[in-house]
């Protein structure tokens, strides 16, 4: 039996014979193949019951698949055969073999079976009983296999079990499964009682219970013609293809198992395209099968073929039927039905007959000619005496046409009458020719409407006549006494055949004489003739005139080339010889084209196994003529990627050999992906047929790869502005690709720190960090790289970073988790992002000093929060000398709905009346935050100066300090990818005082933090007054008394991408910019990022070499030329050394410089100016050396 093979885009149809009761791997009780039998006892069913029942019966008789290892595919097969058959029989069987047993002997074995308990929903419990009869006289363990035809069954549930039946005779066995919170299909879960000591297994040993799942939805199919729009469907003809496409009326999340009927009417597909095709829809494409018409070179009807598609519980699609046209000519022979010539009176009696015969609606026209020298329409008549459906017209010319029309039609008689006193001689009785010339077989006018048309035979088309007149009889009869005649010998007619009958040749005397002996040659061109038969042989001609010589033909069984056997006349006594001394008759090669076939329709093999795939191509006999054939590709599989094709696609079989090999090797992927079919089928025989379906062979590769594995990316993200959100993505990556479909669930576990809300509503303000959600990933075959985003909710709270935790799973048998933990066929792994809060808790106040004057002066200052309070917070405000100054208000207070507005404090001056100098007063203040979180916040002091007498000001002083500067740099621009490192500094122009302090925040991007780069901060290259207060994406550093300059290092990560990246370095984080407490003069920043590019080491740090230019006279310039390989993938700052020998450059030329060689360019080049001294003397010369810098190597060549 052929074994299912994939068709179209990888889904070939299953093909399942008709039912056959003899397989010898099927056996079954009189009860059993009663119920087979059966009707299935409601309207609208067939003998065996609804499409599934049937589908189940035809599954029941598929005998046993190979074992081969690898063939996975055959494997789950022969599991779902088994369970179907359990499902369909369990009835049956319980009734059949629920007799009860005789009495048996205490010393009888106990014969063990199995039934199955009602069924059940997953998570519940399938029970199976166990029954020994008779009951054991001690306990017995019996073996029972366990099975899962669905992913139903608890981990540890299936497999071998052991059962105890006890002294009563029974024993139980329960499965637990389990409810996956996932739609998918029912399934059933199958126990089989394996053999064991002690008892012997008996009927029924196999049970199973169907496992149902909750309310799985079906679409509705609809079957398409998917076929090549430029091809006509009315007029589809022998050897195409048509192409069905089931269509659902929506995508299905889980396969669907779908049952393809294909019927015809008349022989026009091979029985491998009937029956049933199996197919498990997905939600990935429409299902897409083709039905090979046979170009079977056989004469026939036209038909048709219709499609339907059956799934579910009895469901039906619509149903297609495409009409097929044969194109195979129907062959017209036309023969005489006599022998000898006639006179002018006399009857020439002909058939024509058809190559098969009509049905109703077919009409063939059939072209006849009647000529020869003096043949006129006038001298002759034409009629039909005997046939079905066959009428004459067109006589008034020599080209009349016989018509065919009707069912039965085939052969018809007629006759030809020479008119008394026409012409004598010979007539020729002929069919037309081929084609569409004058009297053509299809030219136009003819009502011929077959499919293939008409075409005269090419052996028995015509023969020729002689007609004597009646003066000419009349001599022949009663000659002249005086007058003797010669008799006149010719070779009238003959009769051509198929080797292994006999010709015939008739030789006609005239007058006819007494007895005559004759020589005649027998010759043949070919082989068909044995060697008896050929030669010199006496003829005698009796009085009548004429006589039939026939000659034997050998049937060879060889195909050959049609041949000719010849009669040639030789001259004797007693007649002369006429004009026709010599014929020749076609004799017709009756064996036909030698068949080709492939040795084995399907070979299997594993991806990269060091044995190719040979397919053998056999002629089922000997030709003695070259055979060539050409061959197609096509299935799943990939020429150049699966599999390396043979190099040519013409094969030659030599005269007298019987076989060609076609050789695959078989290539090795990563991939974990299904079977792959290479579908070769055979055209363009030549010297052969290669009919259907021994044309087609298919070779399948296993995959010997697993699952590929799934990795996950932590995720960290900045927290965006109060207000704004921003993702949070998860990337998902496999390695390597699949060749399946890989589905992973994604779900929020909310075990995380950050709190979630299940949408975002309004601007995303609120108290929730983050909004929950689950995804479904699937990655296509093919793809490897997928990312999930969380979105992330911006708050101005001051907090620790928040995680949110993330749970992904998946099926075992599509994907192995990389961190991840197995829990019986599931795969799961739980992953934390970090949410990096982006605010400081903390109070500024500005200025930090006020200078009044006396008597009555007055001034004021701004405290302001900088991050929102998680509750109200309260700040009392106290002068150290009211008798100085006074502060209003004395409490300022805070709330989490107003926290961003500044609020301002009035200081004013208390006159002492007394002429003098300055006076000082502090305005403390001190934090009441309650349960906020700004109760561990300290407020910075404000220090008042009043200045006495009334020669004092009476306006507050304007001088304005200078501020301080706040600048960026770094020492490199380009550093290495693999823990390459650059210094960067953020510096004030001076150093600071006490009360005075600078917090700068800043922002690095670029690349992925911790990933790609980090940023060290180090007590070492820092003094006194620099600290980093945060670091990551947005980072800052604090400059307190005696700080002045902050050194941080950025660090490069190694990683096995080959992407280049830049890190840039900026003033601010967005919300919050560089600020002061204490400093007069405020901040101005030298606001220009810094940029440091990171060199991908994967594709390979420049290496550096320089080479100078030609020699120069003293006062010209010395070139020389860096170069790089490979090209920098950013621009790239060599330091080179210029030294001399001699004095002949200018001492600012010499020393270390940097020269650029651009992103991209392997060159740059550079200059070294020399002096004209204008004094006579030795010569010198100028050296440029690279020095060995970060972001390059040197090569071979570093000074010149």
């Amino acid at each position: 039996m052929e074994d299912p093979i994939r068709n179209v885009h990888d889904r070939r149809p299953f093909h399942f014979p008709a039912p056959s009761l003899n397989h010898s791997a099927v056996t079954a009780s009189p009860t059993v193949l009663a119920c087979l039998a059966c009707a299935g006892g409601r309207p609208g069913m067939s003998a065996r019951g609804p499409w599934w029942r049937r589908w189940l019966h035809y599954l029941a008789f598929l005998p046993e698949p190979s074992r081969r290892v690898g063939l996975t595919g055959r494997r789950t097969l022969l599991l779902a055969r088994r369970v179907f058959l359990a499902l369909l029989l369990l009835p049956t069987l319980s009734a059949g073999f629920a007799a009860p047993a005789a009495a048996q002997s205490p010393s009888t074995v106990p014969m063990v079976s199995i039934t199955g308990g009602p069924s059940v929903t997953e998570g519940a419990d399938a029970t199976f009983t166990l029954t020994a009869s008779p009951a054991p006289s001690a306990d017995i363990t019996v073996n029972v296999n366990v099975a899962d035809s669905g992913s139903f069954a608890v981990h540890g549930q299936t497999g071998p079990r052991a059962v105890t039946v006890g002294m009563n005779g029974t024993g139980s066995l329960t499965v637990a499964t389990v409810n996956d919170g996932v739609d998918d299909w029912s399934g059933a879960i199958t126990a089989t009682v394996q053999a064991g000591d002690g008892y012997t297994v008996s009927s029924p040993s196999l049970a199973a219970v169907a496992v149902l799942n909750d309310g799985v939805q079906l679409p509705d199919l609809t079957v398409y013609l998917a076929q090549d729009p430029n091809l006509d469907l009315s007029k589809i003809t022998e050897g195409n293809e048509i192409f069905f496409e089931v269509v659902p009326s929506w995508p299905t999340n889980h396969p669907l198992p779908v049952a393809l009927k294909t019927t015809q009417t008349g022989d026009f597909i091979a029985e491998k395209f009937l029956y049933a095709y199996l197919h498990e829809m997905d939600s990935i494409a429409n299902w897409v099968f083709y039905v090979l018409i046979d170009n079977d070179d056989i004469d026939e009807p036209d038909g048709s073929v219709t499609a339907i598609s059956e799934y579910g519980n009895g469901r039906t699609s619509n149903s297609v039927t495409v009409p097929i046209i044969d194109d195979d000519p129907t062959v017209v022979s036309l023969a005489r039905a006599g022998s000898g010539a006639v006179g002018t009176g006399g009857k020439v009696a002909f058939t024509v007959t058809l190559g098969r015969a009509l049905v109703a609606g077919e009409t063939i026209d059939v072209p006849l000619a009647i000529s020869g020298a003096g043949v006129s329409v006038n001298g002759y008549t034409l009629s039909v005496t005997g046939g079905t459906g066959a009428t004459l017209w067109g006589t008034g010319v020599l080209t009349p046409v016989l018509r065919f029309s009707g069912a039965g039609a085939r052969a018809a008689t007629l006759e030809l009458v020479p008119a008394v006193g026409s012409t004598a001689g010979q007539y020729t009785i002929a069919l037309g020719p081929d084609g569409t010339g004058a009297n053509g077989f299809d030219r136009a006018g003819l009502g011929t409407n077959v499919g293939g048309g008409a075409d005269p035979s090419t052996t028995q088309n015509g023969f020729d006549v002689q007609v004597a007149s009646a003066t000419q009889a009349t001599k022949l009869v009663t000659p002249q006494a005086t007058e003797p005649v010669t008799p006149r010998v010719n070779l009238s007619s003959g009769a051509g055949g198929t080797e292994g009958e006999t010709v015939e040749f008739t030789l006609v005397v005239t007058p006819p004489p007494p007895p005559l002996e004759v020589t005649l040659m027998v010759g043949q061109n070919g082989d068909y003739v044995g060697s008896a038969a050929l030669g010199r042989r006496t003829v005698t001609v009796p009085t009548s005139g004429s006589v039939t010589v026939t000659v034997p033909t050998v049937d060879d069984g060889a195909d050959e080339p049609d041949g000719t056997v010849t009669a040639t006349l030789e001259a004797g006594s007693g007649y002369t010889l006429g004009a026709l001394g010599t014929l020749a008759v076609d004799v017709a090669d009756n064996d036909g084209l030698p068949l080709l076939s492939f040795a084995e329709q399907r070979v299997d093999v594993v991806e990269g196994a060091t044995t190719d795939a040979v397919l053998t191509v056999n002629l089922n006999e000997k030709s003695y003529k070259p055979v060539t054939f050409d061959y197609t590709l096509s299935g799943k599989a990939t020429a150049g990627e699966d599999y390396e094709s043979p190099q040519s696609r013409s094969v030659s079989i030599p005269p007298g050999s019987t076989s060609a090999d076609l050789v695959f090797k078989i290539k090795d992927d990563p991939r974990h992906e299904s079977l792959e079919p290479i579908i070769v089928t055979l055209i363009d025989p030549m010297n052969a047929l290669a009919p259907a379906p021994g044309n087609s062979a298919v070779v399948l590769i296993a995959s010997d790869d697993g699952p590929p594995v799934l990795s996950v990316e932590a995720s960290s993200v900045q927290e965006p502005p109060p207000g704004y959100a921003r993702y949070m993505p998860f990337a998902l990556t496999l390695a390597p690709a699949s060749g399946y479909e890989v589905v992973v669930d994604v779900a929020d576990t909310k075990t995380g720190t950050a709190t979630s809300a299940s949408s975002c509503p309004g601007n995303c303000v609120g108290t929730r960090d983050y909004v929950t959600g689950r995804s479904r990933v699937r990655f296509a075959p093919g793809e490897t790289y997928k990312v999930v985003n969380f979105g992330v909710r911006g708050d101005a709270v001051d907090e620790e970073d928040e995680t949110i935790v993330v749970r992904l799973s998946a099926a075992s048998r599509q994907v192995t988790f990389a961190d991840g933990t197995l829990s019986g066929t599931r795969w799961s792994q739980e992953v934390a992002g970090t949410i990096e809060d982006d605010d400081e808790r903390g109070i500024e106040v500005t200025p930090a000093a006020l200078a009044l004057a006396e008597p009555d002066g007055a001034g004021s200052y701004e405290v302001a929060l900088t991050s929102q309070p998680t509750h109200v917070v309260a700040i009392d405000l106290s002068s150290s000398d009211p008798a100085v100054a006074t502060v209003s208000p004395a409490r300022l207070t805070f709330t989490p709905g107003s926290w961003d507005k500044p609020q301002a404090v009035t200081v004013t001056v208390v006159d002492d009346d007394n002429a003098g100098g300055a006076r000082t007063a502090t305005i403390s203040h001190a934090v009441t935050a309650g349960t906020s979180d700004y109760g561990a916040v300290t407020v910075p002091d404000v220090t008042v100066t009043v200045s006495g007498g009334e020669a004092a000001p009476s306006v507050v002083s304007t001088q304005v300090a200078d501020p301080v500067t706040v600048s960026l740099s770094a020492e490199q621009s380009a550093i290495a990818e693999a823990n390459g490192k650059t210094k960067f500094r953020i510096a004030l122009s001076r150093t600071l005082g006490a009360g005075e302090v600078v917090k700068v925040p800043f922002t690095i991007t670029g690349g992925k933090w911790k990933r790609d780069w980090h940023v060290k901060f180090q007590d070492a290259h820092n003094g006194p007054g620099v600290e980093r207060t945060r670091s990551g994406r947005k980072s800052a550093v604090r400059f307190t008394k005696g700080g002045r300059v902050a050194t941080l290092v950025l660090v490069a990560r190694p990683n096995e991408d080959t992407e280049a990246r830049t890190i840039s370095i900026s003033f601010g984080t967005g919300k919050r910019a560089p600020r002061s407490t204490g400093v007069a003069g405020g901040l101005a920043l030298v606001d220009k990022p810094i940029a440091v590019a990171i060199i991908d080491d994967d594709w390979g740090i420049p290496a550096v070499t320089v080479a100078a230019g030609g020699a120069v006279t003293e006062g010209g310039d010395a070139t020389f030329t860096l170069r790089a390989d490979p090209a920098p993938i950013a621009d790239l700052a060599v330091t080179v050394g210029v030294t001399q020998i001699g004095t002949v450059a200018d001492t600012v030329t010499l020393g270390p410089r940097t020269v650029t060689i651009p992103a991209g360019a392997t060159e740059g080049a550079f200059t070294v100016a020399t002096t004209d001294d204008g004094t006579d003397g030795p010569g010198g010369a100028v050296t440029a050396t690279v020095v060995k810098k970060a972001g390059y190597t040197l090569g071979e060549t570093t000074a010149a």
